[in-house]
């Protein structure tokens, strides 16, 4: 009986270390998904203003000479 109580707590125990691992990677693939699309949205608005502030210089250029 004690044997079975021992075998059943190390289960008990291995479920939960397997359960919060895998939570632990799941959060941390989250994590990695939202920084990910943080970095391609800033990378895509620097994009844009590059792109305004080339349109406004060439408006500029023509409009002055």
């Amino acid at each position: 009986m004690l044997e079975m109580n021992r075998y059943m707590t190390q289960n008990g125990f291995d479920w939960l270390r397997q359960t919060a691992q895998s939570q632990i990677v799941g959060v941390e693939s989250i994590a990695e998904n939202f920084v990910g699309e943080r970095q391609s949205r800033v990378k895509h608005r620097r994009g844009l203003m590059g792109q305004t502030v080339e349109y406004w210089q060439k408006r500029l250029i023509k409009t002055v000479f």
